[in-house]
């Protein structure tokens, strides 16, 4: 058979608009979303282009790769008009000047957190960005750098965390029996059994395929009579399906155990399963995709069931309990491999997970204890990172420790502890690699160097030719080098700002620049000068101590 190649589009060709009026389709592997801005307030056309720059942003040339993301710029945009639209000064993205842009801007930082100030500005300049109308000048203004200070965002203790896994847990297993029981009864033959019983299994039947039972019997078989048609519909499908509260639970119960993100959570799939070599246990092997990232967005990693208490075990309750949930969509024409299903006493069966976030009745599992903090899937997120696992988890070390460490006082706080004990260590271990000396006798300022004086400049003790070191820090290893009395203030102010500076740079940056010379100093004052000298030395830095030290570690010096 020969071979056939699709014929690239013509040059001028031009997708189809996913944009009917003021109603935006996007298109997602996790489910298409429809945005209806015609709901929004605002004069027409500023309504208009925000709808047209949301299809932009969400098309083949946008930057926005899920429809989760549309969806949580709503909240920022919304607030955006209503803002506007309030003081009657924009009609379109046209009337967009700076001055306005400056207002919203002090607008958000007097009326939101940092964190929210700063994500609803940025959504905003996304969209402003490609609406052609907006002035250049504001162009310009609003790509200027935008500073805030994102609060603290503490986690819980490991006993918290701990009690949330045992409590999601209880929460699950439950529902598993519940519905892996009730899911039983559906693939059996009804003929032989007992009126009560087949009636239960038909309206069992029923409620996997259509969703509610087909009469009042049905839901009087499954004690799902109630003044509410939307309560009896939400107790009936129950019997089958996990409930927004329980798919918390599962999340909760997931996070703990693997540490992945909500988001990401609520992209899982079920996963490929089978037995290692001995037949003893499942091994799940779970498709992970990280769709913000520029590279590895896609890949995969294992959880092995160990039985109770194990990641394997929890994935194994939750995929079962949520098979039959897959096949009532694969019955009503939406088939979907989704892990997280679950079905709201007013709602049908949803993909993902509820936002229950802001609901504290819906999380009465958890929170049935005076004192207990409110549960989030987030905060379970960051706690696994920062205090129960305490390294990055599918991430980078960089945004571990800016996204994760330095926004949660407690674990900067022990990580600085850790980090000063480490230091403690690597200037023990360089002390006997420092080959600078303390000189008895003073030495003449015309030997002086950067960091210290040297006694033959124009000889190094390798090479026999003039010392041109890379780093003057490196002195610190050469015989030549000395040190008189008069220089301690200046070394001691040297460590000091390197002290400074270590929390503000990531670990790669840190070690690939100053943790060697940080390490080799720290050796030789603890060699030559004792706490009470050092003490001392800082009463006598001076400003010219102060520039030089800037310039030093800044690599001025550098060769």
């Amino acid at each position: 058979m020969a071979r056939t190649k699709a014929a690239m589009p013509a040059a001028n060709f031009v997708p189809p608009s996913r944009l009917d009026g003021l109603v935006l389709t996007i298109h997602d592997p996790d489910g298409d979303l429809l945005i209806d801005f015609a709901a929004m307030r605002g004069p027409k056309k500023l309504v208009q282009e925000t709808a047209e720059a949301f299809s932009h942003l969400t098309g083949e040339l946008g930057t926005w790769n899920s429809a989760m993301t549309a969806r949580t710029s709503l909240d920022g945009i919304r607030a955006f008009l209503r803002w506007a639209v309030d003081r009657k000064i924009l009609r379109s993205y046209a009337e967009l000047t700076p001055a306005v842009w400056n207002g919203w801007r002090t607008y958000c930082a007097e009326t939101y957190s940092p964190a929210t100030a700063g994500a609803y500005l940025r959504r905003l300049r996304l969209v402003a960005e490609v609406v052609p109308g907006l002035p250049e000048r504001t162009r310009e203004v609003i790509r200027w750098p935008m500073e805030y200070h994102e609060r603290d965002q503490p986690s819980y203790t490991l006993d918290q965390f701990l009690a949330i896994r045992r409590a999601a847990y209880v929460v699950v297993r439950a529902a598993h029996e519940r519905i892996t029981a009730n899911y039983a009864l559906t693939m059996r033959p009804t003929e032989e059994w007992e009126p009560t019983k087949r009636l239960r299994a038909d309206a069992l039947h029923q409620v996997l395929r259509e969703g509610v039972p087909a009469d009042r019997a049905g839901y009087a078989a499954l004690g799902a009579i109630t003044a509410a048609n939307a309560q009896a519909k939400g107790l009936a499908r129950a019997h089958l399906f996990l409930t927004d509260e329980e798919s918390y639970a599962a999340a909760a119960l997931l996070i703990s155990h693997e540490g992945s993100n909500p988001s990401t959570l609520a992209r899982y799939s079920v996963a490929d399963s089978q037995a290692n070599l001995g037949g003893v246990n499942t091994i799940y092997t779970v498709a992970v995709e990280k769709r913000r990232r520029k590279s590895r967005a896609r890949f995969t990693t294992t959880h092995v069931d160990r039985g109770p208490g194990s990641v394997g075990d929890a994935w194994r309750l939750i995929e079962e309990a949520t098979a039959p949930a897959r096949e009532h969509l694969g019955h009503r024409g939406n088939p979907t491999d989704k892990l997280f299903i679950w079905c709201g006493q007013n709602t049908g069966v949803r993909t993902g997970l509820p936002r229950c976030d802001h609901f504290a009745e819906r999380t009465n599992w958890w929170a049935t204890q005076d004192g207990l903090p409110r549960l989030s899937l987030r905060t379970l997120h960051r706690t696994y990172q920062t205090v129960y696992r305490k390294q990055p988890n599918h991430n980078t070390r960089r945004t571990h420790e800016s996204r994760y460490l330095l926004l949660d006082g407690a674990a900067r706080a022990a990580a600085m502890k850790d980090d000063i004990a480490a230091q403690q260590r690597a200037a023990d271990e360089h002390a006997s690699s420092v080959r600078m000396r303390m000189a008895d006798t003073p030495v003449e300022p015309a030997k002086d160097t950067a960091l210290a004086a040297c006694e033959d400049i124009h000889h190094h003790p390798e090479t026999g030719e003039l010392c041109r070191p890379t780093s003057f820090f490196l002195c610190l290893l050469c015989p030549n080098a000395v040190a008189a009395p008069r220089h301690l203030p200046y070394l001691v102010l040297l460590l000091d700002e390197l002290d400074i500076l270590r929390p503000s740079l990531v670990t790669e940056d840190w070690n690939a620049r100053f943790a060697e010379h940080h390490a080799l100093l720290h050796g030789f004052l603890r060699k030559n000068a004792s706490a009470a000298e050092i003490q001392d030395a800082r009463r006598h830095i001076t400003d010219r101590d102060r520039r030089q030290a800037e310039l030093m570690i800044s690599g001025r010096f550098n060769r």
